[in-house]
Order: C-alpha cells, then structure tokens, then sequence
C-alpha cells in the first residue's frame, strides 16, 4: 500500500525521547511496557539496553516502511490474540492517531531468518497495514520466555476475548501430555473450580 503523505513528518527517534510526545490515550499499552518505553530516554542512538524477564536485552529500533511490514513481519505463533480478528473496527482506538501522527509506540519483537516476530504490538501491526503507515519496532535477541512474558503483558492490558483463550488453551494441551489439570495450574486456574478448556469456547 502507498505510503500516505502524512509519514514525512512521522516522529522520529528523537520524538520517541520527548516529553511533548508521549503516547496518547488512543494509543494505549500496558503499564509495565509502558515502564520499558519510558526507559527509551536512555537511548543511544537507535539502540537501547531493557531488562525483560530479569536479563538485559540489547534492543535496536527499526522502521518498517509501509508496504513491507506485512511481509517482513509476522506475530510470534505464541501470541494468543486471533489476527483474523483485528480490523478497522476493533482497531478504531489506534486508527485516528496513526493516520494524523503515525505509530508513537514501538513495538517488541525478534528476528529469526530475517523476519521480525513481533512479541508485543500485533494491534498496531495491523493498524500499520491498514492505514499504510511505518511500523516502527524494538528488534531484540530474546527466547521463547522473554516473547511470551511481552505477548502477555500487552495482552492482559487488553485482554483478548474468551475465544482467543480458548484456541490458546487447546494449542498448549499437547504441551501437558493432555492433562487439564497440568495446563490449568500453568495458567494459574484452579482445576477444582475452572476448566480452561470448558470456561471458553470456539467453534467445531
């Protein structure tokens, strides 16, 4: 998709380190990413160093132009938030923003094979797509804990529905050799009273 016009003046890394710039309300993220983009005053020139799960990571920011984030980037397999669901209107609180100033909040993400997995962000991924905006993103090394810890921080600030958790929970039952009470004590769902599989439903 072109780029619309709007992106010439998009805010740049110096934006980012702003007082006048913060997020707005209609671009909202978790407190504790919220904590971690706040550290973004200690940015050396596109890189920063940020704790995530106890350990230090070395982020570097990069931009994506517009009609490449669809296919340089892919949301991590272990995000539970259904992509399938995201569009104009369950995006309608980041679409405005994006389409006066662009995205303010970077996204979290890895790199494997030269394709960015995006652990936290997939919302404003999307909204990057349909407005045709830059999609601006904090590529770390980080494993498989690190990306599920941002994925869930982000998702519990905007929780994803029952569905969503229900197709999670049915994925991460192989996990448990197929016991429910394994993958509820995971979750942090007490068994004698919730089923996580019961509690949620998807269609056949």
């Amino acid at each position: 998709m072109k780029q619309r016009s709007i992106l010439k003046n998009a805010p740049n890394i110096d934006s980012i380190m702003s007082k006048t710039h913060q997020a707005p309300a209609s671009q909202p993220v978790s407190p504790m990413v919220g904590d971690l983009q706040r550290q973004l005053s200690s940015l050396s020139g596109n890189s920063i160093m940020l704790p995530v799960c106890g350990r230090n990571v070395n982020f570097k920011l990069e931009t994506i132009p517009a009609d490449k984030v669809e296919m340089a980037t892919m949301v991590w397999l272990g995000n539970e938030r259904d992509q399938d669901l995201l569009n104009e209107t369950s995006l309608a609180d980041l679409v405005p923003s994006f389409l006066t100033s662009g995205q303010q909040n970077p996204a979290f993400a890895r790199k494997t094979a030269g394709i960015i997995e995006v652990a936290d962000g997939s919302r404003r991924r999307k909204t990057a797509i349909i407005t045709g905006c830059d999609y601006r993103v904090l590529v770390g090394d980080l494993d498989d804990e690190q990306m599920q810890w941002l994925s869930q921080i982000g998702n519990d600030y905007r929780p994803t529905s029952a569905y969503e958790r229900g197709k999670k929970y049915q994925r991460r039952l192989k996990d448990f050799d197929g016991s429910v009470k394994a993958l509820a004590e995971a979750e942090g769902v007490d068994p004698q009273y919730h089923n996580p599989l019961h509690q949620h439903s998807w269609p056949a």
